[in-house]
């Protein structure tokens, strides 16, 4: 891991952006004090990291990203038949 003082980076940042790209992490000083890292990226990214505003809203916790990958719904089954419901409905009716 490389160090390097702010006024440096901004004289050879293609330099550092390189290395970092090459896989080495690079620590950004302010004078004696860490400021930032430059890192190469954590692997290939998801899709839904692709759409920028999407991640700032992960990034800033309005957002958390799904555990598991979308599945389909699970198959529902009908609780009971139209026509008995619909003659429930007349015979509530005819009692008005």
């Amino acid at each position: 891991m490389r160090s390097v003082d702010l006024r440096e980076l901004e004289a050879r940042i293609v330099e550092y952006v390189q290395m970092a790209a090459a896989g080495e992490a690079v620590l950004i000083l302010d004078g004696s004090r860490v400021v930032a890292e430059l890192t190469p990226p954590r692997g290939p990214r998801s899709p839904v990291f692709l759409d920028a505003a999407l991640a700032g809203a992960v990034r800033t916790g309005l957002l958390t990203p799904a555990a598991f990958p979308p599945a389909a719904p699970p198959e529902t089954r009908p609780v009971a038949r139209l026509s008995a419901i619909i003659s429930e409905l007349d015979g509530g009716r005819a009692d008005r």
